[in-house]
């Protein structure tokens, strides 16, 4: 567990180079899904032969193991709300208004990517877990480029306006697009 939580964190540096690139360069889908590829460090869960069933199995064995539940729990649960990295200066700043319009506009601009990816006539032959990071690194990129917010200010201003945000319609509504969109060109979540 712990070598995912380090995966995962050198994947969000990794990323993050990328993002700036592309807010710097403009490039092909292909040359996108090329850099996301090679950014990717090896799977720990795949190095070791495991499948993603015998984890889960492994992982409900240990639910009563408080070490084994704060790994998960770091791995799978949402950016943490205090800590020095976590709060940002602009995601402090930042209202609901002002998330449901970065919503607004990356619904926009995802609808804009899946449409690129389906007529791509060799998309069948793209991996969709890395077709899915590159999607984030473009819309990242974006937003950043629109509205000089990156997306650690992003989590920031979400998990701090959580309540709110669950009780606003419109943005309850852009989550759910954003989710339809990634689902229809990409398939399920694993």
């Amino acid at each position: 567990l712990q070598d995912i939580s380090s995966m995962q964190s050198t994947m969000k540096a990794n990323m993050k180079v990328l993002t700036k690139e592309l807010v710097e360069n403009t490039l092909s889908f292909d040359d996108i899904y090329t850099r996301v590829k090679e950014a990717q460090p090896e799977d720990p869960v795949q190095k070791r032969g495991i499948s993603a069933e015998d984890l889960d199995r492994t992982l409900q064995n240990s639910s009563k193991d408080p070490e084994v539940m704060l790994a998960v729990s770091k791995i799978m649960g949402p950016p943490e709300a205090a800590g020095k990295n976590s709060v940002t200066d602009r995601g402090k700043d930042m209202n609901v208004g002002d998330i449901v319009d970065i919503h607004t506009f990356m619904l926009q601009e995802l609808r804009d990517f899946a449409k690129t990816f389906e007529e791509k006539p060799t998309k069948a032959q793209f991996d969709p877990k890395i077709v899915g990071m590159a999607s984030q690194a473009v819309l990242d990129a974006k937003v950043l480029a629109k509205f000089n917010v990156s997306s650690e200010d992003m989590e920031c201003a979400i998990v701090l306006n959580k309540t709110k945000l669950l009780q606003d319609m419109r943005f309850m509504q852009m989550h759910m697009e954003m989710q339809q969109v990634m689902q229809q060109f990409l398939g399920p979540p694993f």
